[in-house]
């Protein structure tokens, strides 16, 4: 998972291969559903690193900007998980680049506009443009009308 990218190069070379991966955890989450609300157990388990690699992660992430952390608190005792989300306009932007276009729930940075998908068809050709067996090649639109030069021999 620290192998795949999810992180710019330049903002990578910052991380441990472990912290990678737990960042790549958040990266997927967030690019699922627009926020990480898993607690750190589960990140580290999917990383497979340790809570404390994870932590670190996070830590790290935090203090150069990249998320932003949200604590919520229950009671004195009792909290719910914290909710992370991309913070860095750099990684938004890598991470729209890297996941698959359904992906991209909460990568649009604070205060920036999502452009609605336009629907673009391609209109096949018309019957006439067609080529169509036995016309030869001249007939097909994509091909030269000068014909093939064959070697003697061949």
């Amino acid at each position: 998972m620290a192998a795949g990218g999810y992180l710019p190069p330049a903002l990578a070379a910052g991380f441990t291969q472990g912290e990678l991966a737990v960042l790549a955890v958040v990266a997927l989450e967030v690019g699922k559903r627009g926020t990480c609300t898993l607690a750190l157990g589960h990140m580290a388990a999917l990383a497979g690193v340790s809570e404390t690699t994870a932590k670190r992660a996070l830590r790290q992430a935090r203090t150069l900007g990249l998320v932003t952390v949200e604590e919520r608190r229950l009671s004195r005792s009792r909290n719910d998980t914290n909710v992370l989300r991309v913070a860095s306009r750099e990684w938004a932007a890598w991470l729209r680049l890297r996941l698959p276009r359904g992906n991209h729930a909460g990568l649009c940075p604070p205060g920036g506009q999502v452009a609605p998908p336009t629907n673009i068809r391609v209109s096949s050709p018309t019957s006439e443009a067609r080529w169509k067996p036995g016309q030869g090649l001249a007939a097909h639109p994509n091909r030269a009308s000068r014909p093939i030069a064959r070697r003697a021999g061949a």
